[in-house]
């Protein structure tokens, strides 16, 4: 392709570029690609001028804040577990309302919903979009609460339902301190039998870590 050529497609692209970014940016709620951690903590990549309208954070601004700098204590589990859901399932689309800390100080009601999105070869990304809600948001911050703590608890509760006897008798186990040898050896069966059992079970509910079982259990009653 000759210099001329290259410099036409160039401008062609930029022209494109520009115009989606405009479009973006003139977009009455946030959009933004986000990054996935390992226990489901969103942190955005790219973002439209909405979101530093809504927010008042820059996109450097943002990336720098904790999800407890961001988040509001009593909704962060549930924003990592409507995402975790996401990247188990997928025809499931991420969708939560929480309470976010302004670059003001203050809280703001927003509703989130996203999905997964490939980005790269690596890593686990999302597409998200926000609005906020604060003034049309006709119920108490009570009332709310019990509202998404009921809507977790029946999402545990059909997590629960996937397992089988056994893997739900290996997660109280091992949520209760037992390692895969001590259960092995509880329950008569070989160590490749148990681990497999364990491995299924982190699959089913979507874990990673053993302190996310423990938390789960201890939510629902298990230790």
């Amino acid at each position: 392709m000759m210099k001329g050529d290259l410099h036409i497609e160039y401008q062609k692209l930029k022209k494109e570029k520009d115009f989606l970014q405009n479009l973006f940016d003139a977009l009455p709620a946030s959009v933004q690609v986000v990054q996935i951690d390992e226990e489901g903590n969103p942190t955005p990549i790219w973002v439209n001028k909405s979101y530093e309208n809504i927010y008042g954070y820059t996109l450097e601004d943002r990336q720098n804040l904790s999800v407890a700098e961001f988040y509001h204590p009593d909704d962060i589990e549930q924003v990592r577990k409507a995402v975790r859901h996401s990247f188990k399932d997928e025809t499931f689309r991420d969708s939560v309302v929480c309470r976010i800390k302004t670059s003001q100080g203050e809280w703001k009601w927003v509703y989130i919903y996203g999905c997964r999105f490939k980005f790269g070869s690596e890593g686990k990304y999302m597409l998200t979009t926000s609005m906020e809600i604060t003034d049309s948001f006709a119920f108490n911050h009570s009332r709310v609460q019990e509202y998404m703590k009921e809507i977790t608890r029946l999402e545990n509760k059909l997590s629960l339902s996937k397992l089988t006897a056994i893997e739900l008798e290996i997660v109280c186990l091992l949520a209760n301190g037992k390692s895969v040898k001590e259960i092995a050896e509880l329950r008569n069966r070989s160590y490749e039998t148990i681990n497999n059992h364990k491995r299924n079970v982190f699959k089913k509910l979507g874990f990673t870590k053993l302190t996310e079982l423990v938390c789960f259990c201890a939510e629902n009653g298990l230790i």
